[in-house]
């Protein structure tokens, strides 16, 4: 078909994403991306003030709904068999009756009329423009069939627009595509389906009556219904669900639900198995309550419903499921071949934008970010107004309470301004402002959700966008009044429902199946699982598995299956986003009978060996044969790039152990001081190393003399290990296996280490690791100094292990986790402060040892605010546990503290208040540990009573002590901010707070609740904690664990702050634009765009453009989290500066205007580079890192400079980067 005219109605702004914006999508509807109409947020909550003149700012003086989606689903953690039997009850009591839909996976589009497409949290993106050609192309398979029908359906998709705009409607769709990422499986067919419209007028979405009839009115593809309105039929719902919950796929659940619905069936013009596939989501189950008349319930609306479905078997006679396009990778929007066109992942993006661009000419709308400071426009300062002023409508003022209620509420957003320009009229142009309401975390909808319960206030959608208006209240009302009154109409009998009451919406299901949840969950979920070790993915998989409540037949059949995809992944790079591939391949092997992994038991060796003779290369085969022999995992031929992670794996079950062959000259210093930890587990084979052989074989080789006697001491050294020894003669060496099966002294070692190096008899119960997210004086070592294996009734076969942070030598954590993991099941107290930044170590050890992670807090956490505009900072513990923490430290006598913080400690005070700024930006949601993943389960939570009176939180403190709290924590946080602080200020600001605490020492001292009491609560509960894992197996406690599967913990690689690779593109196009040169070396470097950027044999150009801000070469995990874990998502300012070039590498040079985030003013440091850049181009088989030689090679004229005249402004976003 071809493009007939330019169209009057969609369109979008040219945004060059390439496909790596998609790899963020795993399991939600809508990926962040790193582009500048990405998901990134672009103004804190925390707004910048505005720099442009008031003058000259938009004159904002109101608020309307833009695009809205339903908020989180509320009851998804309410307890299933209970709701089933509320909606039993209501159902046969004929209160109303079930209505079930299959769920579609995909991502979400809204769609507000017009050219006004919008991805969950951004607009004009990869993502919106894909839905808008599904949409177009939905249209011209809906009322077309030939090019000569272009025009009509043209005229379809206008007079659609236009009627969601006059009745302000705001339509979403799943967006189901082979090119946005993978989900449960890759799609028939590219697809998109209403799945919601709301109505911004009366802030509501429409029932599924209503959306069904506006969907038939426009041929728009509705889901399949199915409606159960008898008791009988509902409990015949229930139960087919539950027996073919592991087994269940799209054909044969939509046949039980055509042969069980007795309410009656609405077909979808795209049924899941045709256009989809088999692999199904799950099933969404809702309770419709019945019309109430005179008190008197009325069954119309299932009649309306019935109605509507006759209606869908004619659409579907018209349009039936097999008509298809004539699809082209060549065509226009009417039959562009998305997918035939993705295999191009490096051209994707820019094949559909131009297609788009064409189909819009000179009618596109354009959309621009824009800061709220460059605006000039504060939108809270507006809310504020707005809440007080007497001339305000309705719509603004709630959608400006909305506003204040997040800020009361210490909820984290973002907006994200858009400056939207159309064309008006012929010549002219209208100008928008639309902000994207982004709320950081899920669990604020919760929040929200609570505090507005049962009250008129707006709903907390999602996808939230508004306007910023300047309108006339009293004609926008008549324009509401009008559009409502239009709707009615226009749905003709179709009942439009009222908000239902709080407990009618909560009667609703999500009941997933099976095949996609291995597929999403595990598979996919799991990967970062694989990161860690094939054992961690197999025991986050039976976890998955048990709190899926999956039969023991299900679990057997599946379990072998994750075994053997944990092994056909250990060695491939596996990526979220195109996970199917790989998974899909493996399904064909395994059921040929390839990767049937067995347990290897306890025959399977564990520890390290190393292997030394005075050419490792000769001991390849002896090495095999070792490995085979004991059934080792791993071989290395390096002992020097051994790390603790190999020592700490060969140690862990059903990983097998570890053999390194050294050269008897190589350098064992690394080795030997990783030895010193692992001391036990650790076995020595020296191999033709007697002083005799040596001796001959260094004689034969005319070795000098110096080396004869350096080699000769080396081994005397080697021969005195402290480790198991064995030797073996040069002799018994061998090529062959059959050679070296026959020599005594190999079989004796391999019969020997075979014993040692046996695992006892795996003990499978959970361990306990207890933590205290504390501070100092806190008082942790007082209550664990009262534990005792009889107060906690911990049975004989368990060990209590209590280790105190300050009598630990050396690194706390790195000393202590191989104690865990070699005690397994014991409860372990680890008696150390631990603040968020060690969080993910705590997971960690949980992950390595099977133990379940207990967090140990005071009862009384309360949202703290301090400091005022730009420097606000919330934290989780009010200032009255922070100055009880400082007495008490105050208070410990001099010399008695081991870890030296007593009253004779000079910066005492100022220390605590360290540990406290630790927990900045943290609010009490970040104590659920209860709902935090430890390794693979969730966490347990102990509660302290720490104040006598729980609502001293609420008191006042004295107002002297309260500013100089304040004070403190300001001046720790500057120092955090890596400002400068004189020693002067801070030992003014110690002695401040000494006199200060010590002043008002009776009435702190009043406050706290007596020792005596926590240590009793701490050891009662610690016992009922104990007792509840006492001789349960994993597959019994993981039924009690709730699991959090977007809890990870992944290495990281890097810290970068990544910049959107088509916003790099545009800046090296300006570039060259003035430059012949650069011009001529892109060019002919143009040719290698299509190569793979990670294929380091060929010449590329990076996709995922970034600068490198620190890298795990010269940091360890914690340093990197510990300075970028605040930072990661936030934004920052880039200027591009320059442009240097060599043949074999590309980079542009950078700089920071400021080393602050935008919107949240947060500081952030310098890249660790010298050379602050981004690489834009690789030769082959050049690294992307060297392109930080290119200043030097300038300087020695082997490559070339071009500095800009005028920087090129651009945004970043700080994200980890995982190995």
């Amino acid at each position: 078909m071809e493009d007939m005219d330019q169209p009057t109605g969609l369109s979008r702004k040219r945004s060059r994403e390439d496909m790596s914006s998609i790899s963020s999508q795993n399991n939600s509807h809508q990926p962040s991306s790193t582009s500048a109409t990405s998901d990134n947020t672009d103004s804190e909550m925390k707004e910048p003030p505005t720099s442009r003149p008031k003058s000259q700012a938009p004159n904002i003086t109101g608020f309307n709904l833009e695009a809205i989606f339903h908020p989180k689903f509320e009851n998804e953690n309410q307890n299933d068999q209970q709701i089933r039997k509320d909606m039993i009850t209501k159902v046969s009591s004929q209160q109303g009756y079930l209505e079930v839909t299959l769920k579609h996976s995909g991502s979400l589009m809204l769609w507000s009329g017009g050219q006004k497409f919008y991805s969950k949290n951004s607009t004009s993106n990869l993502f919106t423009a894909v839905g808008e050609i599904l949409l177009l192309q939905h249209f011209a398979r809906a009322w077309g069939t030939t090019e000569e029908d272009i025009p009509f359906v043209r005229q379809k998709v206008q007079e659609c627009s236009d009627y969601i705009e006059q009745h302000r409607l705001c339509l979403s769709f799943e967006v189901v595509s082979t090119v946005l990422g993978h989900h449960g499986d890759i799609p028939n067919r590219n697809y998109l389906m209403l799945i919601a419209v709301a109505d911004k007028n009366q802030e509501r979405f429409f029932s599924t009556a209503e959306l069904t009839a506006f969907a038939q009115k426009f041929r728009l593809p509705h889901n399949d219904a199915w409606l159960y309105a008898s008791k009988e039929s509902v409990e015949q719902l229930f139960e087919l669900y539950d027996t073919t919950k592991e087994t269940g796929m799209a054909s044969s659940v939509a046949l039980w639900l055509d042969n069980s619905a007795d309410g009656g069936i609405v077909a979808s013009m795209y049924p899941h198995a045709v256009f989809q596939g088999e692999i199904l989501e799950g099933l969404v189950i809702r309770y419709v309550p019945y019309r109430l008349k005179d008190g008197v319930a009325q069954v119309d609306t299932l009649e309306e419903m019935k109605r509507l479905g006759d209606a869908s078997k004619e659409i579907w006679k018209q349009v039936p499921p097999e008509k298809t396009l004539n699809l082209s990778p060549t065509g226009n929007v009417w039959n562009l071949d998305l997918s035939a066109i993705s295999e191009d992942e490096s051209a994707f993006a820019e094949k559909v934008h131009a297609a788009l661009d064409a189909f819009h000419g000179t009618q596109k709308r354009q959309t621009t970010i824009t800061s709220i400071k460059d605006l000039g426009v504060d939108i809270l300062g507006i809310a504020k107004e707005i809440i007080g002023s007497n001339n305000a409508n309705g719509e603004s003022v709630r959608i400006a309470k909305l506003i204040q209620q997040l800020v009361d509420l210490n909820i984290k957003m973002s907006f994200k301004v858009i400056q939207e320009t159309s064309s008006a009229a012929v010549g002219e142009k209208a100008t928008r402002y639309i902000a994207i309401i982004h709320i950081h975390h899920d669990e604020s909808f919760q929040k929200y959700y609570r505090k507005t319960k049962d009250t008129d206030a707006m709903s907390l959608f999602r996808g939230f966008s508004i306007e910023l208006m300047n309108f006339v209240p009293d004609e926008k009302l008549v324009k509401r009044q009008e559009s409502s009154a239009s709707i009615e109409a226009a749905l003709d009998h179709v009942h439009l429902n009222q908000k239902v009451s709080s407990s009618e919406e909560k009667l609703m299901l999500k009941m997933k199946f099976l095949p996609y949840m291995v597929r999403t969950f595990i598979c996919r979920n799991g990967l970062s699982k694989l990161q860690v070790s094939k054992t961690a993915f197999e025991e986050y998989a039976l976890g998955q598995l048990v709190k899926w409540k999956i039969s023991e037949e299900g679990i057997n059949k599946w379990m072998p299956f994750f075994k053997g995809y944990a092994k056909y992944c250990q060695n491939l790079q596996v990526t979220s986003n195109k996970y199917l591939h790989t998974y899909n391949e493996f399904s064909k092997l395994f059921q040929s009978g390839e990767f049937q992994v067995e347990d290897s038991g306890n025959g399977t060796f564990r520890g390290v060996i190393l292997m030394v003779g005075l050419k490792k290369e000769e001991l390849a085969a002896l090495s095999n044969y070792f490995a085979k022999e004991l059934s080792c995992s791993f071989q290395k031929t390096d002992c020097s790039s051994l790390t603790r992670d190999d020592f700490v794996r060969s140690l862990q079950r059903s990983e097998g152990g570890l053999i390194c062959t050294a050269n008897i000259t190589d350098s064992m210093k690394k080795f030997k001081k990783l030895c010193k930890d692992f001391q036990d587990d650790v076995y020595t084979v020296l191999v033709g190393c007697s002083e005799s052989e040596l001796e001959s074989s260094l004689i034969e080789s005319q070795a000098a003399s110096n080396e004869v006697r350096k080699t000769l001491g080396i081994a005397k050294g080697l021969r005195k290990t402290k480790s198991q020894l064995h030797m073996i003669s040069k002799a018994s060496l061998s090529t062959t296996m059959e050679g070296l099966k026959d020599q005594e002294d190999v079989v004796n070692a391999i019969k020997s280490l075979r014993d040692a190096g046996a695992p006892k008899e795996e003990d499978k119960r959970f361990g306990l690791l207890v933590f205290f997210p504390a501070i100092p004086g806190q008082g942790k070592s007082s209550l664990c100094g009262g534990l005792s294996r009889e107060n906690l009734d911990i049975s004989a076969d368990r060990k209590l292990i209590i280790r105190e942070g300050d009598k630990v030598q050396g690194k706390y954590y790195r000393q202590i986790e191989k104690e865990i993991i070699s005690t397994p099941a014991c409860v372990f107290i680890a008696d150390k402060n631990v603040p968020p930044p060690s969080w993910h170590t705590i997971s960690d050890l949980c992950l390595k040892s099977r133990s379940i992670a207990v967090a140990v807090v005071p009862d009384v956490l309360k949202d703290t605010i301090v400091g005022t505009g730009l420097d606000k900072c919330s934290y989780p513990l009010s200032l009255h546990f922070l100055a009880v923490c400082i007495l008490r430290v105050l208070q410990r006598p001099s010399s008695t503290h081991n870890g030296k913080l007593d009253i004779s400690c000079k910066e005492a005070c100022m220390v605590v208040v360290k540990f406290y700024c630790f927990y900045r930006h943290k609010t009490i949601d970040h104590f659920n540990f209860s709902d935090r993943q430890f390794g693979t389960h969730n966490g347990k939570v102990i509660k302290i009573p720490f104040f006598k009176d729980r609502n001293t939180v609420d008191m006042d403190l004295p107002p002297d002590l309260y500013s100089t709290l304040c004070e403190a924590v300001q001046l720790q946080t500057l120092e955090d901010q890596n400002k400068q602080v004189y020693d002067s200020k801070k030992n003014d600001m110690e002695n401040n707070l000494r006199s200060c605490i010590l002043k008002y020492e009776a009435h702190l001292q009043s406050l706290v609740a007596p020792i005596e009491e926590s240590m009793s609560v701490f050891q009662e509960k610690l016992k009922s904690i104990v007792g509840s894992i006492r001789d349960l197996q994993p597959c019994e406690i993981d039924c009690l664990s709730k699991m959090n599967p977007s809890e990870k913990n992944p290495r990281i690689k890097l810290a970068s702050l990544d910049i959107d690779e088509s916003v790099v593109r545009m800046a090296l196009e300006s570039i060259q634009k003035d430059n012949a040169k650069v011009r001529f070396y892109l060019n002919k470097r143009e040719q290698f765009r299509k190569n793979d950027p990670d294929n380091i044999g060929k010449a590329r150009f990076i996709k995922n453009t970034h600068c490198t801000f620190a890298h795990t070469s010269r940091n360890n995990q914690k340093q990197l989290r510990e300075t970028f874990d605040h930072l990661i998502g936030e934004s920052v300012e880039v200027h591009i500066v320059s442009f240097y070039y060599a043949p074999d590498s590309a980079a542009l040079g950078l700089e920071f205007p400021s080393l602050n985030t935008l919107g949240s003013n947060i500081s952030f440091p310098k890249p660790q580079n010298n050379f602050h850049h981004v690489t834009i181009f690789c030769g082959a088989k050049v690294m992307a890192h060297m392109s930080n030689d290119l200043p030097e090679r300038c300087e020695k004229s082997e490559a070339e400079l071009v500095i800009l005249k005028e920087p090129i402004k651009v945004k970043g976003t700080f994200s980890f980067w995982h190995s």
